[in-house]
């Protein structure tokens, strides 16, 4: 079990019982000081720290006869600590999982030193490691995670919540309910210890978690900081009832033994009421372990008010796991919705931040969101285009680079020319133990349309997904049922005398055995019987509608070709969401965490059945992962692709996605302002961002900026945008300020794409998807780059790297990985096989790279990709 399997423990003991112990290293093997700690005390010597060569593939492994082993892992390198940690502590324990087999492994909290990565997000990415790799397939006897000895108790529980949370989570997950039940009875307010005076005025809830009992949103509802009702016509007068202040616990509810359970896994503090009968946005405490008492086990709906007659039972059963109860309320009504729990870290007293998704544009990024949605709204979903197929974004980030909080960014910026959207977001990650996949993802989408519908056509909708869930899967197996109830009955009536006679002289068959009539009647009436019964039975014993994963699976296995039924589901949402006035957009975020198997299934599903609709995808995942997925899947058939440069998984993606984009990186002014909000050195509305407010200057400022930046552009051939610095510093604008009026006059004027198009017609192939593609690719990456302060590149030369990377993938990559490592001559020289390779007889990117007959702006230089890529 994951609870028996996963453990804490601070500090290293050189008497541990530990087997392997991992430590951090850098690509060097530099002596570091818990590689130093981790030697000492298994009485290893620098000598034998591994060689840069053997930590090439990112982590090495030793063992030593009567020693205990050690895996380095590579977290110091070029790339990002946080990248460096999740890709290769996932390959080393996935390279040694027979060494690791029924092994005890000593896991501290890597790259929290020179890596600079958080304690929390250091153990969150070790969490989804372990995730990734499924525990019962990678069978450790038992897994220490090390906290720091230094650090303080309050700190070292927050990070203990962490990895209880997750446990609970897994568990759920492979069916394990192996929890004990506080043996409690207490229904009456005679019980002692009644909540304390300041929280008596509060109205005291319980919420559930399970959504169509399989479907559990308890981690959802903690990281988003919400409760939300999972009925479209059930509970909405108790959730509006609910106050600010008023308090809310995770619930579900159970027998054993005959006996009801009430499981409380979380508190928290209403901050906000949506007032539409489904949302509440809460300060959520998860508990670290379910608490389960017989008091309130009538409070099975979805959501309930407690009343005061079981109320003290309730506390008092939750205090005899959690005596401060009442303090933890209190902490939790001092927050602002979303605002970040701190405590003392122990070594530098920097605020220690939860991983939640942030509401404001601390990182300046909106600007980006308000050009993506003037981009699709303008020239993909405007009222004149009248092609009826999907448009795929891809999102390209690491983890915890922000993808989520920028989708927030676009949601808010998506009502845009004359266009009114519906959201729907589907976390892949949460959901791919889900099956059928396409099960949750139109339950999903149903669910969270619902709500956002006009009134008008609110029941109209509901009643039309109710015909579809009836009728469409159902149908032949019911029909069939009705028609042999039918047709029995019939028979049944007409030949009852028959029957009856029989039964009044049951000698007359016996005397008239030649009488065929009286057999076949017999005969029929006794079949009629048997066929209302079975009739009946399939009727009754048969889901009555489509409602949850366990009756998709039925219908599939049943159906003849489910899958048309399922892709007209599709197509009739949408078009019932259409008919409304609105546009539908679907994002799918933390495709990234998920399986080979699952993020093949849902994207090729997405091209396959749901493509035909006019709908928006937006796809959040970093596209190595994304690559590596369809290579895995397609292993067999990788030899085809033999194009220099090119890989099968970047075939499919590009064959995916219409557009791609990168998240724009920091400046200097916003990287500050962002870090002095993280160590706590000004509050947030302090930072000098604009953040969710109209910018100050008047409209007439406004359009008087953006004629002046068009009137530059023009008269420079577009050839630069150097002169953005001089019209800023002119009209004295913030950076913020300049930026979103910059991209908003480039998007108003195509003159630039046009010039750019006809200037490169050499170069661009003859494919009008390809050329669509790189034009809103060119559009957006130049409006990222402006975002972020560089404003002296070459339009030209972004345009030939753009062609790299869409034609030569491999090779862009391989810049990338190497670009600390590269000078201007590099390109020039022999000494480079690894690059000489892509080269090799490929004039058309030796032409792309080199410009060789000037027509270009020259040679594309190791600062020109610098700039490009986000340095």
């Amino acid at each position: 079990m994951i609870d028996s399997i996963l453990q804490t423990t601070s500090g290293l003991n050189r008497k541990s019982p530990s087997d392997i112990y991992l430590t951090s290293i850098d690509t060097e093997g530099t002596l570091g000081s818990l590689n130093k700690l981790v030697l000492n005390s298994l009485d290893y010597e620098i000598s034998d720290l591994p060689t840069k060569s053997e930590l090439n593939k990112g982590w090495s492994y030793i063992q030593s006869s009567g020693k205990k082993s050690i895996l380095f892992i590579v977290t110091l390198s070029e790339e990002k600590t946080s990248d460096n940690l999740r890709i290769n502590l996932f390959n080393a324990l996935s390279a040694i999982q027979r060494q690791i087999s029924s092994k005890i492994l000593w896991v501290p909290l890597l790259g929290t030193g020179a890596g600079s990565l958080n304690y929390s997000e250091s153990l969150r990415i070790i969490l989804d490691v372990l995730n990734s790799l499924n525990l019962s397939l990678f069978k450790p006897r038992k897994i220490y995670i090390s906290f720091p000895s230094s650090l303080k108790e309050n700190n070292k529980q927050i990070l203990e919540n962490k990895i209880q949370t997750w446990i609970r989570h897994e568990s759920e997950k492979s069916g394990n309910r192996n929890y004990k039940t506080i043996p409690t009875d207490l229904k009456t307010e005679s019980v002692k210890g009644k909540p304390e005076n300041e929280l008596k005025s509060r109205a005291y809830f319980v919420g559930g978690h399970h959504w169509n009992k399989t479907e559990n949103q308890f981690d959802r509802f903690i990281r988003d900081g919400i409760w939300e009702n999972g009925h479209e016509n059930k509970f909405h007068s108790g959730v509006k009832s609910v106050q600010p202040k008023d308090i809310i616990f995770l619930k579900s509810t159970w027998s054993s033994a005959g006996k009801g359970i009430l499981s409380l896994n979380g508190v928290g503090v209403v901050i906000k009421n949506h007032n539409d009968g489904f949302r509440l946005d809460v300060n959520w405490h998860p508990f670290t372990e379910r608490i389960d008492l017989s008091t309130g086990s009538q409070y099975r709906g979805a959501f309930h008010r407690i009343k005061d007659k079981y109320l003290s039972g309730i506390i008092e059963g939750i205090k005899l796991k959690i005596p401060d109860i009442d303090a933890i309320i209190n902490d939790l009504s001092t927050l602002d919705f979303k605002e970040q729990i701190h405590s003392e870290n122990s070594i530098d007293n920097i605020p220690f931040h939860l991983d939640q998704i942030e509401i404001d544009d601390r990182l300046n990024r909106e600007a980006i969101a308000k050009s993506l949605s003037r981009l699709l709204n303008k020239n993909i979903f405007n009222q004149n285009n009248k092609v009826d197929k999907s448009f795929m974004v891809h999102l390209q980030g690491s983890w915890g680079e922000g993808k989520s909080t920028f989708l927030n960014l676009l949601t808010k910026n998506l009502d845009q020319e004359g266009n009114q959207w519906v959201v729907v977001e589907f976390n892949a990650w949460q959901n791919q133990h889900i099956s059928p996949p396409w099960w949750i993802f139109l339950d999903s989408m149903y669910r969270q349309v619902f709500p956002k519908m006009f009134d008008k056509y609110k029941e109209r909708f509901r009643i039309r997904e109710w015909f579809r869930r009836f009728f469409w899967y159902k149908s032949t197996a019911r029909a069939t049922s009705i028609i042999l109830v039918t047709i029995s009955t019939i028979l049944l009536l007409y030949l009852l005398p028959s029957l009856l006679g029989l039964f009044d002289d049951q000698k007359s068959l016996l005397n008239n055995s030649n009488d065929i009539k009286t057999i076949t009647e017999t005969i029929i009436s006794i079949g009629s019987v048997i066929g209302l019964i079975y009739g009946l039975w399939k009727f009754i014993s048969s889901p009555f509608m489509l409602s949850n994963s366990h009756s998709a699976k039925a219908f599939l296995e049943h159906a003849i070709d489910p899958m048309k039924k399922v892709k007209k589901h599709f197509e009739a949402l949408v078009t019932n969401v259409n008919n409304s006035g609105k546009m539908m957009a679907i994002y799918i975020d933390d495709l990234d965490r998920c399986s080979s198997g699952f993020t093949v299934e849902l994207l090729e599903g997405i091209q396959t059945l749901f493509s035909e609709k006019k709908v928006l995808y937006v796809v959040a995942g970093d596209r190595k992962w994304i690559s590596t997925c369809f290579e895995n899947h397609y292993k067999d058939y990788s030899d085809i692709v033999k194009e220099p440069g090119q890989k099968l998984g970047y075939l499919f993606i590009e064959k995916a996605f219409q557009l791609s984009i990168r998240l724009p990186k920091l400046s200097g002014q916003v990287k500050k302002s962002y870090w002095d909000f993280i160590i706590n050195i000004q509050k947030s509305e302090n930072l000098g961002l604009v953040t969710n407010q109209d910018f100050k200057i008047s409209q007439s400022q406004r359009s008087e900026v953006k004629a002046k930046i068009k009137e530059e552009t023009a008269k420079r051939n577009y050839n630069n945008l150097s002169h953005l610095d001089r019209i800023q510093k002119d009209f004295k604008l913030s950076e913020t300020e300049f930026n979103d009026i910059a991209l908003e006059a480039y998007d108003e004027d195509s003159e630039e794409i046009k010039h750019i198009l006809q200037d490169h017609y050499e170069l661009i192939d003859a494919n009008p998807r390809g050329i669509k593609r790189l034009a809103n690719q060119y559009n957006m990456y130049r409006n990222i780059l402006i975002a972020e302060g560089k404003r002296s590149f070459d339009i030209n030369k972004l345009f030939r790297w753009l062609m790299i990377q869409n034609k030569y993938p491999l090779f862009a990559d391989w810049i990338e990985r190497n670009i600390d490592l590269l000078d201007e001559d590099f390109l020039m020289r022999d000494d480079n096989p690894e690059f000489r390779i892509y080269l090799k007889r490929d004039t058309f990117l030796d032409n792309l790279l080199f410009d060789n007959e000037n027509k270009y702006e020259g040679k594309l230089g190791i600062e020109d990709v610098r700039q490009f890529i986000g340095y």
